[in-house]
């Protein structure tokens, strides 16, 4: 689809979800025409977001501008220390990392332990004293669920503590 298209079906009410799914767009496409349609509509040079884009510390996910990496990190209740040190291991970007969890079904949604409701998976692993990488490590290196690790790492705690 080219950009001009797109701007058109925008401009004429059509929403982003909508297009994707009628023209068989990735995601990547589909918000990569979406960042076109918006600096037309704010009339602003592509060349001169881009380049804005590359000289801060600016993340964009999924059309949402997050100050850093960190932010972005905490939206989608992950944890970047972990993504930073699975990007040094495999030399992938950490965006793309993170970009890969959300497509995942990673979403901001609060999660409910024991009956107490937590903000991340972060959150609840400090509570009970556990290293949130090393539990997402656990969960990575056996493919098991957050739950399954969780009760594992509370059952037979050695090595997934907090060192203090």
């Amino acid at each position: 689809m080219m950009i001009e298209d797109y701007i058109s079906l925008r401009e004429s009410g059509n929403e982003l979800e909508f297009i994707a799914m009628k023209h068989h767009l990735s995601s990547d496409m589909a918000w990569t025409l979406e960042f076109g349609y918006i600096c037309r509509r704010n009339d602003i040079s592509v060349d001169k977001a881009v380049s804005y884009i590359q000289n801060s510390n600016t993340v964009v996910l999924e059309g949402k501008i997050f100050d850093s990496f960190k932010q972005a990190c905490d939206f989608y209740n992950t944890d970047a220390r972990y993504l930073y040190k699975k990007q040094k291991k495999t030399g992938i970007a950490k965006e793309e990392l993170l970009r890969e969890k959300i497509n995942k079904g990673l979403r901001r949604l609060p999660l409910k332990w024991e009956e107490k409701t937590y903000n991340s998976f972060s959150e609840l692993c400090r509570e009970h004293n556990l290293d949130p990488i090393k539990v997402q490590s656990l969960i990575d290196n056996r493919n098991i669920s957050r739950e399954e690790a969780l009760q594992l790492a509370l059952e037979h705690p050695k090595g997934v503590y907090i060192n203090k």
